[in-house]
């Protein structure tokens, strides 16, 4: 009898410490369980898996995390923004993380909550369960979590923007609407990102990525057909000490055994006019020239340069530049020069074209540049490989250069 009852005891005293744990888990659980269950404790989220107060909410949209829970009569809330620095696999559990949190203010979660009851957000199913939402390639996901002592709902909707015509997706886009300008979640994510160290690339607004200030150089072979031998090298300043630079460099050598030579030496000013704007971004770049070929004039040195201004728009990957070509040695000449780039940012593909245009003649210079990264056991390599095409005063050649950013 007396060890009938010492086993139930030491039964009850594993048993019950498990069972008070333990938590109902309805909705996505496989998004759940697979990236933000990582999450928890790098950015000291709240555990809701293991909450037991009456009401907690959270709210996700790829890079930010809205929580609010309710205890008695009090309501409070916390902003929490964050990203990753690029350059190690996403599960590396060594991987740098950066966050930074907000207290949020009673009043405006009360307004929420008032929103996310009214609407019946918590029996609203995921999108898995609603008929004719899909899933895509771009896009964000939002999270809206809801948790009470004994259940733990995870929703997840991808992109209701694109869906606004079935009632629950419209209801999911007011919510996110409503979240995101009452909590001013944009502005608090530019603020937050804008205070990340110089030293790194950075997930950015989870479906893109941006490149925080940093110098960077690449080097690595040139050539082409008529000149098959040459290096190419390229820095960029995003800084110098405490100055902000936005400079890039850029020099290319091709030599041949016949004595024929081209060296380029380019250097270019980014976000000039349109600093800190997402959509459109604009620069002055400047290109000098030496070369000798010995079928133009006689193998006479030529000297030339052109000076442009372009604009490029971020979203639809295309890049317009105009200015003035000038050709100093041997006859002075000055024409119109465009140039205009595609980005197809998907194939890590970009096409750049410029032609300078005189009185007797138009000059040209096509390129296809591909990147190419290799994740070396959470290290990235970044090569970047072109092939090119140019026509000069009836000179055509066409060549390839290949080179490594470090």
């Amino acid at each position: 009898m007396h060890l009938q009852f010492y086993l139930l005891l030491l039964s009850l005293f594993f048993v019950l410490p498990i069972s008070a744990q333990q938590k109902q888990i309805e909705g996505d659980t496989v998004y759940w369980f697979s990236h933000e269950n990582r999450l928890i404790k790098k950015l000291e989220l709240r555990d809701l898996s293991r909450s037991f107060v009456p009401f907690e909410f959270r709210f996700s949209n790829g890079h930010q995390f809205v929580e609010m829970w309710q205890s008695s009569d009090t309501l409070a809330g916390v902003l929490t923004s964050y990203t990753m620095k690029l350059g190690k696999k996403y599960d590396d559990p060594n991987i740098d993380t950066f966050f930074t949190k907000t207290i949020l203010p009673k009043e405006d979660l009360e307004k929420i909550k008032t929103l996310l009851d009214d609407n019946e957000m918590a029996k609203l199913p995921s999108q898995d369960e609603i008929e004719g939402w899909g899933y895509g390639f771009d896009g964000i996901t939002y999270g809206f979590q809801f948790s009470s002592p004994e259940k733990l709902i995870y929703n997840t909707y991808w992109t209701p923007q694109i869906y606004d015509t079935l009632p629950d997706a419209r209801k999911v886009l007011f919510a996110v609407d409503s979240i995101t300008n009452l909590f001013n979640l944009e502005q608090e994510y530019e603020s937050f990102f804008k205070s990340l160290p110089r030293n790194g690339s950075y997930q950015y607004s989870g479906t893109s990525i941006l490149i925080n200030p940093v110098n960077n150089f690449s080097v690595g072979y040139l050539g082409s057909i008529k000149m098959p031998f040459g290096v190419k090298f390229s820095h960029y300043f995003a800084n110098i000490g405490d100055l902000e630079t936005y400079l890039s460099l850029d020099v290319e050598c091709r030599i041949n055994t016949k004595r024929d030579y081209n060296v380029d030496f380019s250097l270019r000013k980014w976000n000039v006019f349109f600093k800190d704007n997402e959509k459109i971004s604009g620069s002055v770049s400047f290109l000098g020239r030496e070369r000798r070929i010995e079928t133009i004039d006689f193998g006479a040195k030529i000297l030339l340069t052109n000076l442009a201004y372009l604009l490029s728009l971020s979203k639809q990957g295309i890049g317009v530049g105009v200015g003035v070509s000038h050709v100093f040695i041997p006859e002075k000449q000055t024409g119109f020069y465009l140039r205009v780039g595609y980005l197809w940012e998907k194939a890590k593909l970009y096409f750049d074209s410029r032609i300078s245009v005189f009185a007797d003649r138009k000059d040209y210079y096509f390129h296809l540049q591909k990147n190419i990264n290799i994740d070396n056991r959470g290290n990235n390599l970044n090569f970047r490989v072109q092939i090119f095409s140019e026509s000069f005063r009836g000179f055509f050649d066409t060549g390839l250069s290949v080179s490594v950013n470090f």
